[in-house]
C-alpha cells in the first residue's frame, strides 16, 4: 500500500506510524530469535528499573514479552520528554517524533482521550509492537485505573476479567475491526488497566500476552537488539522492515539530542560484513552531501546536513548513520522518507542506487 507524501516540515509520528502499520500489513511478521539482548544508558537516566517506563529502544525490548507475531515492527517513545523538547504537543522542531511509541492511540487524538480516560499525550512513555491485525501497545505512566474503567463502562466496554495487576476491559469479539470504534481505532477491542500502564490490543489474549512479565523478552531476538543498541540513548525511534525495493531486512530510525534545536537523526542498518557497512556508510554521506530527493524534489543537503556514519558492530554488522536538519527543516526528514512510496530512503543507505 502506498503512503501519502509528507510536506518538508512532517507531521506527527501518530499519522506517519498509523501509514506504515498499514504499509506493512502485507509483509511477513518474524517471531523472536535466538542471542543476547542488551540495554543502553541514555539522556534519560538509562535501562528502566523493574516495572518502570523505559527510557530508550534497548529498554523498550528488554521491558516486553516476546511472542510468534511482534518481531517485525517495534515503536518507541519517551512521550512526556518528546513534548518537552518540543514546547507543545502541536508544531514545533520534534513534530514528526510526537505520539511516536502509541501511534496507534495518538492518530485519533481527543477522542481516545475522551473515551479511554485517559490522554495519551500525557504518558511516560509507550510501545508498540507487531502490525496488523497482530499488534499491541503498552503506555507508561500515572493513571486514575477506576476513572478509566468508568470512562470505558459508558463507551460499552465491559469487564472481561482481570490479569497482570489489572483489570480487562472488552469492546466487541477478539480480532473483530470496527470503523466505529469509538476510540477512533477500528482495532483496539481490549484494555488491560493498571495504576502505572495500560496495554491495548485488538483481543484479550494478545493484551495479555504482552503484559506478561517473567518470560523471554524482545531483547532476546538477536536482530532487534543489534538495532536498538546502534540507536543507543534515542528518545523516540523505530524498528521496521526498509524499502521492499531494498528487502525485507529491518532498520532503526531514532532521534537523539539535548533540545529540540539540536535534534540529530540517526539510521541504523545490518550489512552483511563490516566491509558492505563501510560501503553503506560512504555512500549515505555522498548522498547527502550531493545527491536529490525524490519526495522533496530538491537536494538532500537542503534538508539534512553534517552527514555522518560509523560501524558499531562487526558481529552482527551494523553501521550507524547521522544527519542533523538543515537550516528551516526540522527533524522527521528521515523518518517520512522511509514511509514515503518513493524510493528516497533505499537511495539513501543502499550502494547499489544511484
Amino acid at each position: 500500500m502506498d503512503v501519502a507524501g509528507c510536506g518538508r516540515f512532517g507531521r506527527s509520528a501518530a499519522g506517519l506510524a498509523a501509514a506504515a502499520v498499514l504499509a506493512l500489513a502485507g509483509c511477513s511478521s518474524s517471531g523472536s530469535d535466538g542471542g543476547d539482548g542488551g540495554s543502553n544508558g541514555g539522556r534519560l537516566g538509562g535501562p528502566s528499573p523493574a516495572g518502570g517506563a523505559p527510557t530508550t529502544v534497548s529498554a523498550a525490548l528488554a521491558a516486553t514479552p516476546g511472542t510468534s507475531w511482534d518481531g517485525a515492527y517495534v515503536e518507541f517513545g519517551a512521550v512526556s520528554h518528546v513534548i518537552a523538547l518540543n514546547g507543545s504537543t502541536g508544531s514545533g522542531p520534534l513534530l514528526a517524533y510526537l505520539g511516536m511509541g502509541e501511534s496507534p492511540l495518538a492518530e485519533s487524538g481527543d477522542q481516545s482521550a475522551d473515551v479511554l480516560g485517559f490522554d495519551p499525550f500525557k504518558a511516560t512513555a509507550a510501545v508498540t509492537v507487531g502490525q496488523l491485525p497482530k499488534q499491541a501497545t503498552v503506555v507508561y505512566g500515572s493513571f486514575d485505573a477506576s476513572a478509566v474503567g468508568k470512562k470505558l463502562a459508558a463507551a460499552g466496554f465491559k469487564q472481561k476479567g482481570s490479569a497482570a495487576g489489572g483489570t480487562v476491559w472488552g469492546l466487541a469479539a477478539d480480532n473483530q475491526a470496527d470503523v466505529d470504534n469509538p476510540t477512533g481505532n477500528p482495532q483496539l477491542n481490549d484494555l488491560l488497566v493498571t495504576a502505572s500502564r495500560i496495554v491495548l490490543g485488538p483481543s484479550t489474549a494478545d493484551v495479555e500476552a504482552l503484559a506478561a512479565t517473567g518470560g523471554t523478552t524482545l531483547a532476546s531476538n538477536a536482530k532487534l537488539s543489534a538495532l536498538a543498541s546502534c540507536l543507543g540513548d534515542a528518545y523516540a525511534g523505530v524498528i521496521s522492515p526498509a524499502s521492499p525495493s531494498i528487502g525485507s531486512a529491518p532498520v532503526g530510525i531514532g532521534v537523539t539530542g539535548d533540545s529540540g534545536q539540536d535534534a540529530s537523526e540517526e539510521v541504523c542498518v545490518s550489512a552483511e560484513d563490516s566491509a558492505t557497512a563501510k560501503a553503506i556508510g560512504a555512500h549515505w554521506t555522498q548522498q547527502i552531501t550531493s545527491g536529490h530527493s525524490q519526495q522533496q524534489d530538491e537536494p538532500w543537503s537542503k534538508l539534512l546536513v553534517d552527514p555522518q556514519a560509523s560501524v558499531v558492530s562487526s558481529s552482527p554488522a551494523v553501521v550507524r548513520l547521522t544527519a542533523k536538519p538543515a537550516a528551516g527543516a526540522h527533524a522527521g526528514t528521515l523518518l517520512e522518507a522511509l514511509y514515503a512510496p518513493q524510493t528516497d530512503f533505499s537511495n539513501l543507505i543502499s550502494p547499489s542506487s544511484p
